[in-house]
Order: C-alpha cells, then structure tokens, then sequence
C-alpha cells in the first residue's frame, strides 16, 4: 500500500471526506464546518418549506384515534 493509500489518522475515514462529518457527530465540530452544515441543511429543507401547505387543508382529517378499537363480536351460525 503506499502512503497516498494508507489511513493517515487513527478514525475510519480521517483525514478524508467524512472525517469533518464524523467530528459533527461527535460532537467536536469546528466555525467552519458548523457553517457549512448548516449551509447544506438550509439548502436541503428550504425546497419541502416551499411545498408545505400554506392554508388549511381542502377537507377536515379524519379525528386521531389512540385508544384501541373494541374488538368485534364473533358471528357464529
């Protein structure tokens, strides 16, 4: 293998693509890459913001039901 190959860091991925990513999750990001995660997501969600609904629906959803349904009584002939 040579050195252009080998893992240069003890992480998976570092220093490659993912090891900014991995330094998010964990939890020790730095300005930069804070910026620029929050450029992507803003650049992600700001399409599914445009599509939301606007106004209320055409017609009324039907009420949310949690409890359990009784069961049905058991027909024999």
């Amino acid at each position: 293998m040579s050195a252009a190959h080998a893992p240069a860091g003890p992480g998976p991925c570092s220093p490659g693509p993912c090891g900014p990513l991995l330094r998010v999750l964990r939890g020790r990001p730095t300005g930069d890459e804070l910026a620029a995660l929050t450029a992507v997501l803003a650049a992600v969600l700001a399409p599914a913001a445009r599509r939301a609904p606007t106004g209320p629906p055409d017609r009324p959803a039907p009420p949310v039901r949690w409890e359990r349904a009784e069961p049905r009584p058991v027909r024999r002939s």
